[in-house]
């Protein structure tokens, strides 16, 4: 009984209303961007670390995603120190940032993007509205493609012996990662364009969320005007 009970718990953030959840995770990422104290980097940290662990999430799991957003990470920190923010202030912006993209992370991971694409547009109607839809969801199928391309050429290419010690040299050679990267975009647009006549990015049914969903969002929300002023 008590083992099932704790599977309940661990699938919650899953089985909340998608709708609901973008809410709640767009404000968490609002009330996390105009944080700036030490306590408050903590308790967001702290709610990250909770919801990844009911999403089941492993430390390398989250990492490999983070991997592609490491050296922006690194360039917004070191961009405001040179430009004299101050050890202090660039480290908390570059954290702030860092707490965004694991919030944004965690959002995809447990929510089927097709389904948010649904949810964001869900106010628009009609046929320029069902195209936007379809170009969104469009989208969001190509992101975690291209990243996926970016790294795995990155990693054919540091594998080369004429680059193993100077891998900078890569970068005067586009032909290298260029084409590679045209080809797999243009392979992966055509299956793309085979689901698109299929129909396959149709818009999803969006369930109607429960009393107690809408009250915790409205309380959200409450608690993040509130947080702002």
């Amino acid at each position: 009984m008590s083992k099932c009970k704790g599977s309940a718990l661990r699938s919650f953030i899953y089985e909340l209303n998608p709708a609901i959840k973008l809410i709640l995770f767009l404000v968490v990422m609002q009330m996390t961007a105009i944080s700036s104290s030490l306590a408050s980097f903590v308790f967001f940290s702290v709610v990250f670390l909770l919801l990844a662990y009911n999403a089941n999430l492993t430390l390398g799991a989250i990492t490999n995603r983070l991997k592609p957003f490491a050296l922006i990470i690194l360039f917004t920190f070191l961009i405001n120190l040179i430009f004299g923010s101050g050890l202090y202030l660039s480290l908390s912006l570059a954290y702030k940032f860092l707490l965004i993209i694991l919030f944004s992370l965690l959002l995809t991971i447990t929510t089927d993007p097709q389904i948010l694409a649904s949810v964001i547009l869900s106010p628009f109607k009609g046929r320029h509205a069902s195209n936007l839809r379809v170009v969104l969801m469009v989208a969001i199928e190509f992101i975690p493609v291209l990243i996926d391309e970016v790294k795995s050429i990155a990693k054919s290419l540091s594998e080369m012996p004429e680059y193993l010690t100077k891998k900078y040299k890569i970068l005067f050679k586009p032909d290298l990662y260029l084409v590679p990267l045209i080809n797999g975009i243009i392979s992966k647009s055509e299956d793309v364009a085979k689901k698109v006549e299929a129909g396959e990015y149709t818009p999803h049914a969006i369930s109607k969320p429960q009393t107690w969903e809408i009250l915790l969002a409205f309380t959200s929300i409450v608690l993040a005007v509130k947080y702002a002023l």
